[in-house]
């Protein structure tokens, strides 16, 4: 996988308009669970605002069991997010940088209209993680550091139990 860096930041500049930046080691896997491992990552902000990182994540790991895809069912087994930094900016104009895309309007037609797919999470797991909050607008900042959730499981229809750790500073 870590031939393919230069593809999937690409694909992700195209898809997003954003830059993606691996400066770490991509692990994969292919069978019984397919899934990645990948260290230092950078997504970029989009154009106009003036820091340069959106997101800085230290390691990020997900998989997806095989088998339940021919039956069009996604199992996730575990998303893992260590020492995520999030920096979320409000322009004076009311403009956020929570907007991915490339600009380019998706087309939505109903013809061949796939029926929706069954999804069911192992677990999530976000540790050591840092939201800062700029209103460029006010001046004001509010930091989350840290923040620590973790969900044990999720499947549509039943109840999930969400562990939420965090320290908010205005």
């Amino acid at each position: 996988p870590n031939d393919h860096k230069d593809r999937i930041t690409a694909a992700v500049k195209d898809a997003t308009g954003r830059e993606l930046i691996i400066s770490g080691n991509i692990e994969a896997s292919l069978f019984p669970v397919l899934g990645f491992k990948v260290e230092n990552v950078q997504l970029g902000n989009p154009q106009g605002f003036s820091q340069k990182e959106f997101l800085n994540v230290d390691a990020a790991q997900a998989g997806v069991k095989i088998m339940p895809l021919l039956e069009r069912r996604i199992e996730l087994t575990k998303v893992t997010l260590t020492n995520p930094s999030i920096h979320v900016i409000k322009t004076p104009s009311g403009i956020t940088n929570l907007s991915f895309g490339n600009g380019e309007k998706a087309e939505v037609s109903g013809k061949g209209k796939a029926p929706a797919m069954n999804l069911s999470i192992g677990s999530v797991e976000i540790n050591d993680a840092k939201v800062t909050y700029t209103d460029q607008g006010t001046g004001k900042t509010v930091l989350i550091d840290p923040l620590n959730v973790t969900l044990p499981g999720y499947t549509p229809g039943k109840e999930t139990d969400v562990s939420l750790n965090m320290v908010l500073k205005t």
